[in-house]
């Protein structure tokens, strides 16, 4: 008798935090393995809740009947999230009481396996008192980078947004810049990091600024649904370069000798 074993795989990260402000359109708690199983069942559960049944998904899609009623209509996962092994899931309208640990938990074949624990923050709209990080500079200087990481996994199908007010600075996406979307005023005067998704390093190198690219620069990144899985800002000063005296001299007239 043959007997098959199925082996979940998948890169563990335990006690991943997630951050969002209370008032924001979703937050994504990320869960994702690289080999998915025949006929899986995906639960995500919260601790200290219930029911704990936040979403569940299965090969027939969704069912919900267990649900948590806190959660009734803000839950939802990538409709080939099966396929992919993507099952992250996608929580709209997060409110502070939405705070807590979540399990991303697949069972397959009678066996159960906790994939990921995600500890979810939510802040208040008003509760942010910390300043902007700021970087200041000279203007005419070469360059200056403006500093954006993170620690968590990106996919290869994130987009990555730097902006100006309502200008986009430079644009990332499906795993190259995209010049076209950029404001003229930046064109030729930006650069990202080549490799920024494997070390997470979304700086950007801002090319002779001046005091017109003084204030506040955003850092946004979207999945492919286009919901932000992290926003950061920072803001630029641009000092003024240095007046430099005008000192008139004059000839005078030469010595008599006689």
């Amino acid at each position: 008798m043959f007997v098959a074993f199925v082996i979940l795989t998948h890169v563990f990260e335990p006690g991943l935090g997630v951050e969002v402000r209370e008032g924001a359109g979703s937050v994504v708690l990320p869960c994702r393995t690289s080999s998915v199983p025949r006929n899986p069942i995906v639960v995500w559960s919260r601790e200290k809740l219930s029911p704990s049944t936040v979403h569940r998904r299965q090969t027939n899609g969704d069912v919900l009947k267990d649900q948590n009623l806190l959660y009734r209509d803000r839950t939802s996962m990538e409709t080939d999230s099966l396929t992919t092994g993507d099952f992250s899931l996608t929580l709209r309208k997060p409110v502070r009481s939405d705070s807590g640990n979540y399990s991303c938990i697949v069972t397959a074949f009678g066996n159960e396996r906790r994939l990921e624990d995600v500890e979810l923050q939510v802040k208040g709209q008003h509760l942010q008192t910390r300043a902007l990080p700021q970087v200041e500079v000279d203007s005419g200087v070469e360059s200056v980078v403006l500093l954006c990481r993170t620690t968590v996994h990106l996919r290869e199908d994130v987009r990555v947004e730097w902006t100006k007010s309502y200008r986009k600075v430079h644009v990332y996406e499906n795993g190259s810049d995209q010049p076209g979307e950029q404001n003229f005023i930046y064109k030729g005067r930006t650069e990202m990091k080549r490799d920024l998704l494997k070390t997470g390093d979304l700086s950007l190198t801002l090319k002779y600024p001046t005091d017109w690219d003084r204030r506040t620069f955003t850092c946004t990144v979207y999945n492919r649904e286009g919901n932000v899985l992290m926003k950061k800002k920072v803001e630029l000063l641009v000092r003024a370069p240095p007046q430099v005296d005008q000192v008139q001299v004059t000839t005078g007239e030469a010595a008599d000798t006689t």
